[in-house]
């Protein structure tokens, strides 16, 4: 059955104005859609202003962007507040028969987007007007095992839109778990019944759609709907939904995935509705909907934005706030904005009047405690702070030197060699594995492998807790200082001169920080230097969450690919040393 709940009320044009994205969003609202789908660009400015949960399109139209370009563009869309992601595959790939690279880019993209929580979704543009039949059903499968969360069939930009016999191919050679979307061509509510009826959960329809004869959709309200071909079976019902919601509901009218903790993903705006009644549903297990709907309002009520209400989605300077409240106080401090109350000052700031009064919205965000300094410098002071520690190790390190050897101001010593920092001893120097025998290069590795065992932290337990900057600070601040002391350690290092070893050491301690990092986590997975877990959702807010995910994914995943061995890792930190 068709609902206002299975369209992705759609506006991609290029030249789409402003006001349209109004109008746009005013009917997914009125409408209770599941998604206003938008370009980048508009992201930001609809999570600002309205209460819709957000779709958003990556590698637009074409797909034939790099996986890096596609993975900054998410990231950014995910900044900026969307909640779906609908991805374009690159083609060439599929046609070049390369369906590693299509797998492994879908695999990156599915675990940034699901690193921003559980209710966030990856939608898979497939552009099946340009595949023949063969190539369908490898992608199907190529889908699902990339823990994507659907497949799409068109962006409506190239040669064809939806079919129905693609939409029963899609629905067929799928798991389980993947949801198809159909979209392109999709012009009247018969058309799109069908695609409904032949297997698609999700349609994308733009603001020329034929709704029938009313003109528009109903809220679903006293329905009774059963849907033979999804995962979940709703037999009866009544749902009250409040106005403005953006459609989020507890349970849903069209088959959708269920996180581990029950709770239904990726339908509905940013906000929880009210419901007087809880339809029933069955699931494929046997979950009843008053455990699906609890399990689902525990996990978005576990933190609510302190400005509105609505679900928060992170902690955002200082306090938990939804996407909305926190893109509102930054744009205030960027753009430096005043404002004026029309009323007495007292203004109700809640989920459905938040943008009623911007003074009072305002005063309540500093009310509550969020601060001005907020995120956008949490990050930057972070490694500046890491910069400023690291130098003052440096520089006691070095005065500490000259005052034993005595110096001169210029860095030379006019009586004696060389000497390492942090160390009284000299030598000579020796060309690393000089002799070319085996037996050097040996006790070469040994001593490396030596001087990285002298600074490896000693972790009697594992453990999970909050990821701050506090504690990623002083996590770092015991891993500089002992930075100097492996650096000592390493053979032919101490033959420098003083000033080449700080200016080696300074110009390569991010380097060998993340690497130890990216080796603990292969011993131990998400595991940092110290022995707590450093997960992305354990993180304070976004700008360190973004740091983790990017880390973890641009390092440690890689290394783990490559099975990266102790020898190996000590080796590359002291290339990282002395080829900074």
């Amino acid at each position: 059955m068709l609902t206002s709940l299975s369209i992705d009320h759609t506006l991609l044009k290029p030249d789409a104005t402003l006001k349209q994205i109004d109008q746009l969003c005013t009917e997914a609202i009125e409408n209770k859609f599941a998604t206003v789908c938008i370009q980048p660009c508009h992201v930001k400015y609809v999570a600002d202003k309205y209460s819709v949960r957000i779709c958003t399109v990556i590698g637009f139209p074409l797909g034939t962007a790099t996986t890096q370009t596609k993975l900054f563009e998410c990231q950014q869309a995910l900044n900026d507040g969307a909640q779906d992601i609908d991805m374009v595959i690159n083609i060439g790939k599929v046609k070049d028969d390369d369906f590693q690279y299509v797998q492994n880019e879908i695999e990156q993209l599915a675990k940034l987007v699901h690193s921003f929580g559980e209710n966030k979704i990856l939608k898979v543009i497939i552009e099946t007007c340009l595949l023949n039949e063969n190539e369908k059903q490898k992608l199907c499968q190529i889908v699902g095992d990339a823990g994507a969360d659907f497949i799409k069939t068109s962006t409506g930009f190239s040669t064809g839109g939806a079919t129905l016999d693609d939409i029963k191919l899609l629905r067929q050679y799928s798991p389980k778990n993947v949801q198809v979307k159909a979209s392109g061509g999709i012009r009247d509510s018969n058309f799109a019944k069908e695609l409904i009826q032949a297997g698609a959960t999700r349609l994308g329809t733009s603001s020329d759609f034929s709704y029938g004869d009313n003109g528009t959709f109903s809220p679903p309200m006293d329905v009774t709907n059963q849907i033979q071909n999804g995962t979940i079976q709703h037999t009866s019902g009544n749902s009250n939904y409040s106005s403005g919601s953006g459609g989020d509901s507890p349970t849903s009218l069209s088959p959708v995935p269920m996180s581990s903790g029950g709770q239904f993903m990726g339908i509905g705006g940013n906000s929880n509705s009210s419901t007087s009644s809880t339809p029933t549903a069955t699931t494929s297990g046997g979950m009843g909907s008053a455990a699906a709907a609890a399990a689902a309002a525990a996990a978005a009520s576990r933190y609510a934005c302190v400005i509105c209400g609505d679900k928060a989605s992170g902690k955002h300077y200082g306090v938990h706030s939804c996407e909305g409240c926190k893109g509102f106080f930054k744009r205030t401090v960027r753009k430096d904005l005043t404002y004026t109350c029309r009323d007495n000052r007292e203004c109700i700031i809640d989920k459905r009047q938040r943008n009623r009064c911007q003074y009072c919205r305002y005063q309540k965000c500093l009310n509550v405690g969020m601060k001005k300094e907020g995120n956008y410098c949490n990050y930057f002071l972070f490694l500046l702070t890491c910069y400023f520690l690291f130098s003052s190790y440096i520089h006691t390190a070095v005065q500490e030197e000259r005052q034993k050897s005595g110096m001169n101001g210029e860095g030379e010593s006019p009586s004696s060699p060389s000497t390492s920092i942090g160390s009284g001893s000299t030598s000579t120097h020796m060309g690393i594995g000089s002799s070319g025998s085996n037996s050097d290069d040996e006790m070469l590795i040994e001593k490396l492998i030596a001087a990285e065992l002298s600074v490896e932290p000693k972790i009697e337990s594992f453990h999970e807790e909050e990821c701050s900057y506090d504690r990623l600070l002083s996590t770092t601040n015991s891993q500089l200082a002992h930075l100097t002391d492996w650096a000592k350690r390493v053979p032919h290092f101490s033959t420098l001169s003083l000033d080449d070893q700080v200016a080696l050491v300074r110009a390569s301690w991010r380097d060998i920080l993340c690497c130890s990092l990216a080796y603990r986590s292969i011993m131990a997975p998400d595991c940092g230097l110290d022995g707590s877990y450093v997960r992305p959702h354990t993180a304070v807010d976004q700008s360190l969450q973004f740091f983790i995910t990017r880390l973890y994914h641009d390092v440690v995943t890689i290394m783990r690919e490559l099975n990266v061995d102790k020898v190996e890792i000590t080796c590359l930190k002291a290339i990282f040393l002395f080829d900074p």
